[in-house]
Formats: C-alpha cells, structure tokens, sequence
C-alpha cells in the first residue's frame, strides 16, 4: 500500500469511530459522520489494484472494529474472543467489502458515487442480518440526534438512512478528488463529459451534488412534515423503572441486585403517589430461575425475599430472569445437560407468573454456540474457551397483555438486550399487535459510557421505524423512554442508582407504518441493482477481451 493511501485508510479509521458514539461523543457527532467515509473511498479510488484495495479493507475494518467495540474487551473472561473475534471478523468483511467498493469506484463517474453508497448500504444489512448479525457501528447512526433527517425510516429503515450517509461521503470524495486529482488519469476524473439538469450543463460531480441536496431537501421536508403531524393516544401507562448500577453477574451480585432494586422501587412508589401499572427491572435481574426452581424466592433473598415482597406492593412486576426448562440426557451420558433460557418474566401482584419471553437472537458463541449439543464440540468450549453453558433460544414472539388500574389492558412486547437493534425482530413484534415495546438489558459489565449509548442509538431508530413508544430499563444505562419520533422524553443518568416514574402515552395508530409493513425492501431492491451492475460490467468487459 502506497504511503499516502495508508495515512488516508488511517484518517478515515479514526474518524469513523470518532462519529459514532464515543467516550468523546457519547452520541456520535453527526458533522464528522459526513465525511468520515470519504478518505476511505479517496484512497480506494488512488488504488491500482484489487489487491492493494483488499489491504486497505482489512486495515480499515480491524481498526474501526478495535476502536468502535473496544469495551467487549471487559465481556467476562472471553474478550480474547469478544473483543479479538470481532475485529477480525470486521477486517474479513471490510476486505471483501472493499473489493466492490474497488469496483465502484473505478466505475463511470456519473454513477460512482451512487455505487459507492449502494454498495455500503447492502454491506450494513448483511452485517445486520443472520446469526451472526451486529447491527453495530452504523454510518446511519452519527444522525440520531438530528430528528428531522431520521423520520423517513418509518419508510425504507434505517437502511435508506445509511444510503443517504454514504452517498454524502462518497460525493465529498468525489468533489475532492475532482479538484485535487483530476491530473491524475488512474482517477477516471473526466472534465469533458456533462449532463443537463433544468437545462444546465453540469459536469457530472456536480451533477450528482445536486441530486443529492435535492434529496437531502426532500427527507428534511418529510421529517418536518411528520414531527409536526399530531398522533392522538387513547390510554396511559404508568410505568416505574429501577437502575440497580450493580452486575447480577458478580459474586453475590443477584442477592445485591435484588435489594437495592427492591429499595429503589420502594423509594419511587412512596414518591410517585398512586402505584405503577408496572415495575420494570432489567435483564438478569435475577439469576436464579424464576420458573423451574420451585419456590425459592419466597425466603430469597433472606434480608427481605422477592415474592412476598411483589405481594406487598401489589402491582406486576416486568423482571430479566432465566427461565428452566426440562433437563436433557446425552445418549453417551447419564449427566443432564442443564437448559435454561435468557427471558423476560411478568409477575403478577399476588406473585404468580403469568407469562415470559425468552431471548431469541443470542449474542453469537457466547450465549449460543452451533452444535453445542455435540459431546466433542461442547467439551471443547468448556475446557479450551471457558463457557459452562449456553442459553436455549425462545421460538415465538410473546406479545405481554397487561391490565391498567383504569380497567383497560396494554400489549407490549420485551426484547431483551441488543434485540432491539434488530430491526426485522422489533418489525415482528409490532405486527403481532405489540402497543409499546419494553428492552431490558444489563450492559453493565462493559464499564464504558460509548457501549450504553451506542446500544441506546441503535435501540431508538426503532421507534421512528415502527412508531411506538420504546422504554427501556437496563442495569446501568441508557434507561430511558423514547417516543415515537425518536426524541429521548426522560431519562436516568448513566452508571447511577435511581429510578424513573413516568406515564407513557400508548399512541392510537390507525395503520403500520410503511416500513413495519413491507420491512427491508429497500436494501434488497438495492441488491438488485447492485446485481445489475455487476452482470453489466461483466459483459462490457467479456465484450472488450473479444474485441
């Protein structure tokens, strides 16, 4: 690699991290997000080879996953794989990716800059989608914070957003490389050719900049139009939310766990005046399970024990807790093989269980592993890696029905951790008649203020997606309720105890929106077209090697 390609691969690394969330930027810098992208694209574009593109794919894509995800550094005692397997798995992606992009960017200029954002665009689904799919790291998301652009989500997702981003990247790149490497004939900058637009002669950067204000122009407009549009709400929802700030995971830390919620909710029931509809604490609350294990919190913890202290306060209680399942038996041994699923548990006020949902996209070879049921497979994870266990997945999206003290009932589906970042789930639970959505989630062990709002930034885009009101509850941030136009209404601060009493408004929507309707057309129409282009170019130069 060519040294000034290298210190451009290098900027855009930086960058690009530096405009999503960060220790900086707690929630990204949507200025730096413009251009970010455009010192990769520049030094693709200065790249005499498939090969020296494929370099500078890997380079960038180790080193934006290693400045991006550095906090799964402190996920247990497995950051050699968190925090080693992500990055290079990025630096494969990014190679590959990078290989297209090459193509792209050598490609007429008229259509560069639009094959360049297709190109990234389709590369965040794919990298969203699946088992393996991490919805992280974004080029859509430096924007949360500018509510007007991010509304017409609810039309294409956020994957419309991420084209918008990168097609504004490549056209700086574009304009950059036109006016300060146009000399250069590897750079395909052709000052002769022009096109027409409203009857003016344009060359075709400009021609493409235009379009895309147009475009920009056109979104804004849109999102003005449907901040202002007034969505009526037929009931309320009044909801307690606790932040424990402390790990359920440590030694002794469910019985802590336990106590300080348990003290927080007191704390805001006595201050709020009339009782919660809900109380909602966060994922893995509790550790033991709350179905399967018999009564074992009617005298735990002993300090004051969970069940009777749910009697007490007679309300429903919305808790992150492991759900039991019946034990399975190897063929080969007598020994059980203990399953268990990551769930959400809705208790009612005499403490009774009365429905949960359990987790049903795992965070890969961590909380499910493929053919874990495999002896030697199993073994292997156990001894050399260091996972006891997994979790099973859930198979259905439970849809909670919940009584109001005002006698009417609101439905609500519970992602649980980083499953509201998945757009087609939350798409799902939506459709399957989902009021409200409620994501517990314990963050708490990755430490770092970029991990709670990166997660926050992408759980948001949800709401504006499907426009429903999102809460959230997590162990130490970002607990909050947004709404459906992805504005943050109330919040508690980060890695703090508190809790957080609020009445939700349940927003009457007479239809889905276009995007919970229809789902991901966007990025496969995008597929296609990008598939186009590649059968095209294969002709073209099927016929200049006959010729």
């Amino acid at each position: 690699m060519k040294k000034h390609n290298f210190l451009l691969v290098l900027f855009s690394s930086i960058l690009f991290p530096l405009a999503l969330p960060n220790e900086l930027f707690p929630y990204g810098n949507w200025l730096i997000g413009l251009f970010s992208l455009s010192p990769l694209f520049i030094a693709l574009a200065l790249t005499d080879s498939f090969k020296s593109a494929a370099v500078i794919g890997a380079v960038f894509g180790a080193l934006t996953s290693l400045l991006t995800n550095y906090w799964l550094m402190f996920f247990k005692e497995f950051s050699i794989w968190t925090l080693g397997g992500t990055t290079l798995a990025y630096a494969v992606f990014n190679t590959l990716l990078a290989l297209f992009l090459y193509g792209a960017v050598k490609y007429k200029p008229q259509y560069r800059p639009f094959l360049l954002a297709i190109c990234w665009a389709v590369y965040e689904y794919f990298k969203s989608t699946g088992f393996l799919g991490y919805p992280w790291g974004l080029i859509a998301y430096p924007v949360n914070t500018v509510i007007p652009m991010i509304q017409f989500v609810d039309i294409t997702g956020i994957w419309g957003l991420s084209f918008i981003m990168a097609l504004i990247n490549s056209i700086i790149a574009e304009i950059i490389l036109y006016n300060f490497y146009f000399k250069k004939p590897h750079t395909d900058i052709n000052r002769t050719i022009y096109f027409k637009i409203f009857n003016i002669k344009t060359e075709p950067v400009y021609s493409s900049l235009i379009f895309t204000i147009i475009l920009i122009a056109a979104v804004f407009s849109y999102g003005y139009i449907k901040i202002k549009q007034n969505i009526p709400f037929e009931k309320k929802l009044k909801v307690l939310l606790v932040q424990q700030n402390t790990d359920s995971w440590m030694f002794n830390g469910e019985r802590k766990s336990i106590l300080i919620n348990e003290k927080l909710t007191r704390k805001g029931i006595e201050e709020g005046g009339t009782k919660p509809d809900i109380v909602v604490w966060s994922e893995t609350s509790l550790m033991h399970p709350a179905v399967g294990y018999g009564n074992f919190f009617e005298n735990y913890p002993k300090e004051n024990p969970l069940l009777p202290f749910i009697r007490r306060e007679n309300t429903y209680f919305l808790i992150g807790a492991p759900i039991l399942l019946k034990p399975e038996y190897s063929k080969k041994s007598k020994r059980p093989l203990i399953r268990a699923m990551n769930a959400v548990v809705l208790f009612n006020p005499e403490g009774n269980v009365v429905k949960y949902y359990g987790k049903q996209h795992p965070v890969p070879f961590a909380e499910s592993i493929p053919f874990w049921d495999v002896p030697w497979v199993r073994e292997f994870f156990r001894r050399f890696i260091g996972i006891q266990n997994v979790w099973v997945m859930g198979k259905s999206y439970t849809i909670f029905n919940l009584p109001l003290r005002n006698g009417s009932t609101v439905k609500f589906g519970t992602p649980i951790c980083f499953e509201d970042a998945f757009s087609p789930l939350i798409r799902t639970f939506v459709k399957g008649g989902a009021e409200l959505l409620i994501n517990l989630t314990n963050d708490s062990w990755s430490k770092t203020v970029s991990s709670e709002t990166q997660h926050f930034v992408a759980a948001k885009f949800r709401s504006v997606e499907n426009k429903r009101v999102l809460i959230r509850s997590t162990t130490a941030g970002v607990t909050s309720i947004i709404d459906p136009w992805g504005r943050e209404l109330k919040s508690i601060p980060l890695f703090k105890e508190g809790y957080l009493s609020y009445t939700v408004p349940v927003y009457k929507t007479k239809s889905f929106t276009f995007y919970t309707r229809y789902g991901d057309y966007f990025p496969r129409i995008l597929m296609i077209i990008l598939f186009i282009f590649l059968l095209c170019n294969a002709a073209g130069y099927a016929k200049r090697k006959n010729n």
